[in-house]
């Protein structure tokens, strides 16, 4: 990974970015907690038995539950895993945005938010989508909209991280991966210059609808525990068509209510 940076204005940001420079593939802008820098995505954060398990409990309730009788998608598991990010679940995705300014704006209009790490992919990196998404060796990247049809931000995107298995099921982080050791800038912002930097934004004509943070989750549960969550959330296959949205959103909020997002 490069050397850490700190920027003070537009300027030092746009200079690093120049800096980084321009090939074939997509410049990612990932925002994070400067204690949560290591990139693996939110279900490596999940204390559970068996990740493996974890993940497929989940999906299995999205392809169930997530999708209305009349949607005309494709549904496939790289677009489960979509869904589930959409939902709020732990999964093997991380979001990142080609837009940096929105990721400045981003960055700079939470308070537990403090860094930025930059990824500079190649077209080597690109996720192949005949490809199964649980045999990956490495980390690859892939444009939310390319899986998602329904997906209208074009600048989403999302890195996908490999389960690792020994001992145990972990993430391994993104800069311990050979593949991208070089390809990295972390960006520090302080909290003394964000109302400077977010000034000389919208000085700028850039400005953007805050979103609702999206917070990396830590839980506390063994995968027995979440188990039973599944049945705490009222999913039962007596339910009809029309209320399977409704069905799957209050699986997700018993999911959230039981776990301790920070």
């Amino acid at each position: 990974m490069d050397d850490k940076h700190y920027i003070s204005s537009i300027k030092d940001f746009f200079n690093i970015i120049e800096t980084i420079g321009n090939n074939s593939g997509p410049t990612l802008y990932h925002a994070h907690e400067n204690n949560n820098s290591i990139l693996v995505p939110k279900l490596g954060c999940v204390r559970a038995r068996n990740i493996y398990d974890l993940e497929q409990e989940t999906l299995s309730a999205i392809r169930v539950y997530g999708f209305h009788c009349q949607d005309k998608r494709e549904i496939n598991d790289w677009l489960l895993m979509c869904m589930a990010r959409l939902q709020g679940f732990p999964t093997k995705l991380l979001e990142w945005t080609e837009n940096a300014s929105k990721a400045l704006w981003s960055v700079c209009h939470s308070d537990n938010v403090q860094s930025m790490t930059v990824l500079k992919a190649n077209d080597n990196q690109h996720v192949r989508f005949v490809d199964c998404p649980y045999s990956l060796k490495s980390t690859k990247i892939f444009n939310a909209a390319s899986c998602d049809t329904y997906e209208r931000d074009r600048e989403k995107w999302y890195s996908i991280h490999p389960l690792k298995r020994s001992a145990t099921e972990y993430f391994e982080s993104l800069y311990a991966e050979k593949e991208y050791a070089n390809r990295l800038t972390l960006i520090h912002i302080l909290p003394s210059v964000k109302k400077k930097l977010i000034e000389e934004l919208i000085a700028m004509g850039i400005s953007y609808q805050s979103e609702k943070e999206n917070t990396d989750v830590h839980t506390h549960l063994n995968d027995a525990e979440i188990m039973s969550n599944k049945n705490k959330g009222d999913i039962s296959s007596e339910h009809d068509n029309k209320n399977e949205q409704r069905v799957l959103e209050q699986y997700g909020r018993v999911y959230h209510q039981d776990f301790d997002f920070d």
